[in-house]
């Protein structure tokens, strides 16, 4: 039990006199989803060989988290109807173009790839909360995943500005105290001395709105977004996944009004958003730079040699299940 989580947790601003137990038991299960991320995680990078050379195709590391309180209905949303499969091999690499012969090469770009379904009434929330909720996510996601400002200079603030006061405490201390478990849920950050190619990110998955146990609204987010870096020398470039990097997260980004489903109150400081179920995977990624909680690509990065679990098109498949399994060596 973590004593500095569970002073926050019954802190008497928290929460109005017999709801503070609601926020301890959320602060509780993120300091266990914690113990157990920092218990299980493995990192894996995988090196194909050929008869003529070696060439370093990509590291992953899964940061996998159990849920945080019940996943709640889904009630709303559409299947992405986007391909995931990989483009017929006809160009080595194409930096102007860098996703070709990826399954990413036919996503959206960057913010539009992140879109909502239709509002529609979920539980005791109307059209309109519904709407300003995907609003909210949208905005939230796109600071966090592809906005490059963000992720060039590592900016915290301005994603964790989006968060309930007393959620954004709590993340402020993941990342600083946990960087290479805690910190990739809130926020993408490029390694120091990376860059991005110009192309915009690519972007993959769906949203959708849903009421939780406590009677919350939430918005249960599922994506994978491709980032395609810079190699300095295009000439040590191979194939694609040399330079890029994906990621995917699950998260419920949790609506925290003014009261619960009973009608019991929350605290102004209790208010906002609230990230809970958050569980994810990277791909290609150099190993050294995730332990860190940055992304750079595994171009150029020669150890680990334990086959993945899956072939490299599963990693970009939204569709699929979260690896558990995972290791950098």
């Amino acid at each position: 039990m973590n004593s500095e989580n569970d002073d926050l947790a019954n802190h008497p601003d928290l929460m109005g006199s017999e709801w503070a137990d609601r926020i301890a038991r959320i602060e509780k299960q993120h300091a266990r989803r914690q113990r157990w991320s920092s218990r299980n995680r493995r990192m894996r990078q995988w090196i194909p060989v050929t008869a003529v050379l070696v060439v370093v195709l990509g590291a992953w590391v899964a940061f996998n988290r159990p849920n945080l309180g019940a996943a709640g209905v889904p009630s709303s949303g559409q299947p992405s109807t986007t391909s995931t499969k990989r483009a017929p091999e006809s160009v080595r690499v194409n930096l102007a173009m860098p996703f070709l012969n990826t399954p990413a090469a036919g996503w959206a770009d960057g913010a539009e790839g992140f879109v909502a379904p239709v509002p529609a009434p979920v539980g005791r929330f109307d059209a309109d909360a519904v709407a300003s909720a995907y609003e909210r996510t949208r905005q939230a996601l796109i600071t966090a995943r592809v906005d490059r400002a963000t992720l060039l200079a590592n900016d915290t603030a301005k994603v964790l500005s989006q968060f309930a006061p007393k959620f954004r405490e709590y993340a402020e201390k993941q990342i600083r105290d946990t960087p290479e478990d805690g910190k990739g849920m809130f926020v993408t950050a490029l390694a120091p001395g990376q860059q991005l190619l110009p192309a915009q990110p690519k972007v993959n998955g769906t949203m959708a709105a849903q009421v939780n146990a406590e009677g919350d609204l939430a918005v249960h987010t599922n994506y994978v977004v491709a980032y395609a870096f810079d190699p300095g020398n295009p000439q040590k470039v191979r194939q694609a996944m040399d330079i890029v990097v994906v990621q995917r997260w699950e998260i419920d980004y949790t609506f925290v009004g003014a009261t619960d489903g009973s009608g019991r109150p929350y605290a102004a400081e209790a208010q906002g958003i609230w990230l809970r179920n958050g569980q994810g995977h990277t791909y290609a990624v150099d190993c050294s730079w995730a332990r860190k909680g940055f992304l750079a690509p595994s171009f150029g990065n020669g150890y680990g040699l334990t086959p993945p679990e899956h072939n490299s098109d599963y990693y970009f498949d939204p569709t699929h299940s979260i690896p558990t399994t995972d290791g950098c060596h």
